[in-house]
């Protein structure tokens, strides 16, 4: 007579998940980070710019203490450069993430057809795309200003951008099956990031020793240089966690019909 094995328990299995989305992602990130390289380090320094910009050109913003009045001449720069970071950064991120995945799929050089097809799909949908994402950031900011459930939505929401590339949901619809796929997984999910927030922080102040980053051009430099070799690791790791999680949760779903 058979025996039967004793159940994993529930904490080792979902370690052994964590890994092998880590390990997975590091055998996907050692092929294409090379042909991504060039990519990842023009969308970073496209998203840069703006903020550079502003930290250039324009005057610190004060927002004035109790009794001011705001100054809207001076707050509106600030907002429009704002505004064109979340534009930029929303529509080049979803390009980063066709790249990644169609990469995934067909490992093949990057030519001008290719790189062209990805763009036609994110144009096409770009507005859902931005109005997600407008959607997200307001979360995220209301969220902030009462302190922790600013992370608990920027974590829950962050699986919107693969489902309206790859299961085509609309904005809302989007942030809601990010809301499905990520509960249950949100402590795993908030590792991965702030182990990415670590290294980031790590490789930056590296760079800034080894390229002696006085100057705020130094330190930006070494910010878009440390951004641009970790994105598609932090991008392979999202698509790997949106799709582990969507393929337990369709087959919860299947096992409770």
């Amino acid at each position: 007579m058979t025996q039967k094995l004793p159940p994993v328990p529930k904490q080792k299995t979902k370690t052994r998940a964590s890994k092998s989305i880590l390990l997975r992602s590091l055998t996907i990130y050692r092929r294409i980070i090379l042909p991504l390289l060039p990519i990842s380090t023009l969308s970073t320094v496209i998203i840069a710019l703006p903020m550079l910009i502003g930290q250039y050109y324009l005057d610190p913003l004060d927002l004035g203490g109790k009794g001011k009045h705001i100054n809207l001449h001076q707050v509106t720069p600030h907002m429009m450069l704002a505004f064109l970071t979340l534009v930029t950064g929303a529509l080049v991120l979803s390009f980063m993430f066709l790249c990644i995945d169609a990469l995934i799929r067909q490992p093949s050089k990057l030519s001008i057809p290719f790189l062209k097809k990805q763009l036609k799909t994110v144009l096409k949908k770009s507005l859902t795309l931005l109005l997600a994402t407008v959607l997200y950031s307001i979360a995220v900011i209301i969220g902030t200003l009462l302190y922790l459930p600013g992370i608990f939505l920027a974590i829950i929401f962050i699986l919107y951008t693969p489902i309206i590339l790859f299961d085509h949901y609309k904005a809302l619809a989007a942030l809601k099956y990010s809301w499905k796929l990520v509960w249950g997984n949100w402590w795993r999910t908030f590792a991965f990031l702030l182990l990415f927030v670590i290294i980031n922080m790590c490789l930056t102040n590296v760079l800034k020793l080894v390229i002696h980053a006085h100057h705020f051009l130094g330190d930006w430099f070494a910010r878009i240089l440390a951004n641009a070799v970790l994105t598609p690791w932090v991008y392979t790791v999202i698509l790997l966690c949106y799709q582990t999680y969507k393929k337990k949760l369709t087959q919860k779903t299947e096992a409770s019909q």
